[in-house]
Order: structure tokens, then C-alpha cells, then sequence
């Protein structure tokens, strides 16, 4: 480990500070967000009896620093509504698992605070910066470059194996056999997993594919989105995850059908994936070997992997409903046998760990808040969208919500990017005069369809 590892991470919300003093916050929430995922080192450093200060930490806590040192009435202006009951059960949920587990109110206080720093804080930033159709989009252009400033170190990856991280921060950050595949590389760059890195591009290249068609952006940095967007997508597939590739091809048939029917119906069809999924394996009634003999058509490798993961998920579900309404809240979820050795290895599904840890109230709650735009767009209609679907700056970004909320069922990897853009959807969709930021620092009401604007086509 070199020393840029506690610099990077200490020095993060020192960086963030300043930037809050120099630029417009909503650019510096942007830089503060993203740019801290992208480039901090996967490592953390722990504390007794509070949550661990890692990348997620320090991702959070400069924008929340930055934003109440520099332009407090962004967050203080905020009042609780019904559409944020989800994510605050979610958050605060651990306190009554870990109670009632016995564990404590200490240990039930860490992990609350590890919720807000993971989901909580980014979901607040979201809901205080991203509150109007003009700044979704600058949103979803911050989304777009992200990508775009992934694509070299991505392809350097790709030629040269997955190696930057260790050169930068003088450590690989997970198991490196896991990013050889096809004969060749699976980039991580500065992220916790390849999959990850897979799912960032295909959402950015989605994000830009929606700004590109609805001529919101058509040029950036002097340079066509004809052109940027096709190497985005092309990069996407060339980082080698199944899973990316998946959600890219759904992204792409889905975006297809709002434009055709200018609906927001294909988001409910694809968002009713996931509950259908947990419920079909939560009750036994589908064991998932359908799916893995048809990818076993594709891929045999591939395909015994996921059928080792419906095997595991199948022990972990039964464990997990001994206790259903809070789970575990620790290790009692782990799956053992009489002689106390484990029955299967761990299983990597964010659906099933949320399950045994903290029960179906989080389960629920989690899952409602990714998919409740999503079901608002499609059961809504167009008429009672305050921005037409077929140019809505939320749409890709509600989009990505789905297709991470899909990747869960498999992996349990957390971009905080995805909670803050979830934030900024819910107060979009919800409120017909929203609210804008003047030169001033003041808040003043305009008309949601002010508020977006005419299209945008230079960056």
C-alpha cells in the first residue's frame, strides 16, 4: 500500500471543500460524487464501535461537508415526504435488527451509519441538488462523462491486465483471477469489481444513447455524440461481463420502446423482474435451472457459475426465513451444520444478504425505493408526466435504477452515484412547480416545464 492511499482518502473531502468554494455546488456534488468513485482507492480503515472510514465514507461525507459549509440551504431546505418513507426504513432498520438480536444499540448505531454513508447521505444530495429537469440532465451529462473518462483507462486495462490500481495505490483490490476472461482482461481500474466497471459503462453509454436520440447533447468537448456514444457502448462490451452486456441490451430495447410508444409502460415490465424473482425464490416455486441450461448454451463456464449461485442462494434463503421480519443482523445468517462448518461458501446476491441480515423490512423498503420511479413512470402515462417520456431527462436515469436493482439479484455492488440520482428522480417525478436554484444562493419556484427547457445541443 503506498501513502497515496490515507492522502486520497483523507484528503477527499479536503478537495471536495474546495471545490464547493470555487465552482457552482451542484458541479461540485457532481465532481465530488462521481469523481470520488471513480478514482479513490477500494480500502477503508477501521474504528471501535463506528463504522469504518472507506471510499464510501469518504465519497459522502466531503459532498455532506462541502454542502454545509458553502450552501447549507441546500439540505435544510429539505422536508421528509412519502416518497422518502422507503429509503429512511432502510437506513434505519439495522437498529431494530441488531436490538433485537441482542447485539446492542452501539452496534445497532454503527450499522445505521454505515446505511447513511452508503445510501442515505448520496439519496439526501440527490434529493437536495438534482430537484428539477435542468439539473436531472446535468446530471445524466455528469453520468455520460464518467463514462467517457473511464474509456482510456479502461482500454489500458484491457491491452495491459487489470494493473492501476496497484501501480496508483500499490495493491490489487480483489482476486485477479476473476478478471481473466476470453482470452483476455476484465478491467476493475479504481472500482471494487470488473462487474462493476461493466455496469458503470453500460449505464453511461444508456445515459448518453437517451441525450444523444433526444438531441438533449449532440455535441461535447467539440466532439459528435455519433461518436462518443458507439465507444462507449463498444467499451462496454469489451469489458467483458455478461451481466453489463445484459443490462446494455435490455437498456437498449427498452429505451427503443418509450420512444416508439411514448410510454413509460417498458420500465414497469422490466422494473416487475426483480420482485417476481425474490418471490419465486424466496417460495421454492422456480429453481433457476431453466435459465442457467440456456446460458449453458452460450457459455458452459458461465452457466456452472450460476448454477452454483442458485444453489447457494436456495441454503442462504432457508436460513435467512428462520428470522424473516429483521434476519440476523451478523454471522447466526450464515448457513451452518451441526459441527459448526459452513454448508455452502458466501453468496454475493445483494437481495439475499439484505434478507438474512435485516429481514424483509429492509427487503422490501430497498427495493421499493429503486423501483417506484420506474412503476410511477409506467403505470402514470404520459399525460400526467410534467415533461413528455419521450424526452424526459429521468428516463435513462430511472433506467439505470432498474437495471442496478436487477444486477442485485446476483451481485451486491453499490455505486453511490445510483442513490443519488434516485434521490434527484423521486423529487422530479413528484412535484409539478419544482424548484431552482437563482444566481443568488435563493430558492424559487418555477414551472416544471420551465424547468426543462428547451434541448441543449452543445456540452
Amino acid at each position: 500500500m503506498t501513502p497515496l492511499v490515507p492522502i486520497a482518502l483523507f484528503g477527499w473531502p479536503i478537495f471536495v471543500l474546495g471545490l464547493f468554494a470555487t465552482i457552482p455546488p451542484r458541479r461540485a456534488v457532481l465532481i465530488g460524487v462521481i469523481g470520488g468513485w471513480l478514482f479513490l482507492p477500494m480500502a477503508g480503515y477501521q474504528f471501535a464501535d463506528i463504522p469504518d472510514y472507506d471510499k464510501y465514507a469518504a465519497v459522502s461525507l466531503s459532498v455532506l461537508l462541502g454542502s454545509l459549509a458553502f450552501d447549507h440551504r441546500a439540505l435544510t431546505s429539505l422536508r421528509p415526504r412519502l416518497v422518502d418513507v422507503p429509503m429512511i426504513i432502510f437506513v434505519l432498520s439495522p437498529f431494530a435488527t441488531l436490538i433485537a438480536a441482542g447485539l446492542g444499540p452501539l452496534a445497532g448505531l454503527s450499522h445505521v451509519l454505515t446505511g447513511m454513508f452508503r445510501w442515505g447521505i448520496p439519496y439526501a444530495i440527490g434529493r437536495a441538488y438534482f430537484r428539477d429537469w435542468r439539473s436531472l440532465r446535468e446530471l445524466a451529462i455528469g453520468v455520460f462523462i464518467g463514462g467517457l473518462v473511464y474509456l482510456p483507462l479502461v482500454w489500458y486495462e484491457i491491452r495491459m491486465s487489470p494493473q492501476l490500481h496497484t501501480i496508483v495505490y500499490g495493491y490489487f483490490q480483489h482476486t485477479f483471477a476473476q478478471h481473466i476472461r476470453y482470452g483476455g482482461y476484465r478491467p476493475i481500474v479504481f472500482m471494487q469489481h470488473g462487474i462493476m466497471v461493466g455496469l458503470w459503462m453500460a449505464a453511461a453509454s444508456l445515459t448518453g444513447l437517451w441525450l444523444w436520440r433526444t438531441r438533449s447533447l449532440v455535441v461535447l468537448w467539440r466532439m459528435p455524440m455519433s461518436v462518443l456514444v458507439p465507444a462507449l457502448i463498444v467499451t462496454t462490451v469489451m469489458c467483458k461481463s455478461g451481466s453489463a452486456i445484459v443490462s446494455l441490451g435490455l437498456g437498449f430495447g427498452v429505451l427503443f420502446a418509450i420512444r416508439r410508444l411514448g410510454s413509460g409502460v417498458p420500465l414497469l415490465f422490466l422494473a416487475l423482474v426483480v420482485p417476481v424473482y425474490i418471490v419465486v425464490r424466496m417460495t421454492g416455486t422456480w429453481s433457476g435451472t431453466s435459465v442457467v441450461a440456456l446460458v449453458a448454451e452460450l457459455d458452459t463456464e458461465r452457466a456452472g457459475s450460476m448454477g452454483g449461485r442458485m444453489r447457494e442462494e436456495d441454503v442462504y434463503v432457508v436460513q435467512a426465513l428462520k428470522r424473516p421480519l429483521l434476519g440476523w443482523g451478523g454471522g447466526g445468517f450464515i448457513p451452518r451444520d451441526d459441527e459448526g462448518e459452513r454448508l455452502v461458501r458466501g453468496n454475493d446476491g445483494f437481495w439475499i444478504i439484505t434478507l438474512g441480515l435485516y429481514g424483509l423490512v429492509s427487503l422490501v423498503s430497498i427495493f421499493l425505493a429503486l423501483l417506484a420511479p420506474a412503476l410511477a413512470l409506467g403505470l402514470r402515462g404520459v399525460k400526467h408526466c410534467h415533461v413528455p417520456v419521450q424526452v424526459n431527462p429521468a428516463v435513462p436515469l430511472v433506467l439505470v435504477m432498474v437495471l442496478f436493482a436487477i444486477d442485485c439479484l446476483m451481485n451486491g455492488m453499490l455505486n453511490p452515484t445510483y442513490p443519488v440520482a434516485l434521490g434527484g428522480v423521486y423529487g422530479s417525478l413528484e412535484i409539478p412547480a419544482t424548484v431552482e436554484r437563482s444566481v443568488g444562493g435563493s430558492y424559487r419556484p418555477i414551472r416544471a416545464d420551465k424547468a426543462a427547457g428547451t434541448p441543449i445541443v452543445s456540452g
